[in-house]
């Protein structure tokens, strides 16, 4: 699923996350988080938030924050950032731009503006 974003099909992602979802509803953690980043890239913040307020997989609370911050919620989009250093002290954008490769790399570019944003240290 995730290379499918990656490679600017996440239609296709997101296809795959409700018919892998629906087999296996027991990791709905993991697809929920792939939902998550499908929403992101299709500009569909309301169901991304949605996606991934069901998880803590991962970066959930960063990519809740950047669904937050795109929704015009800057208070949650800051709560999310501060749950995800208490996980992570060393989480910076620049280390969470290395988990992820798009074909696009104005996604990478535009959300890690939103993360700063939400106070998320840039190194």
């Amino acid at each position: 699923m995730m290379v499918l974003l990656q490679a600017g099909r996440p239609d296709e992602a997101l296809k795959w996350a409700d018919k892998v979802a629906a087999r296996d509803p027991a990791l709905g953690w993991f697809y929920n988080h792939r939902r998550g980043w499908a929403y992101l890239v299709l500009d569909r913040f309301a169901e991304a938030a949605d996606a991934l307020t069901q998880t803590d997989f991962n970066d959930a609370h960063l990519l809740l924050a950047i669904a937050c911050m795109r929704l015009g919620r800057l208070a949650d989009a800051r709560v999310e950032v501060g749950k995800m250093i208490k996980i992570n002290p060393a989480i910076t954008v620049q280390v969470w731009r290395q988990g992820y490769s798009f074909q696009d790399p104005a996604i990478l570019d535009r959300y890690s503006l939103d993360l700063v944003q939400s106070g998320l240290p840039e190194k």
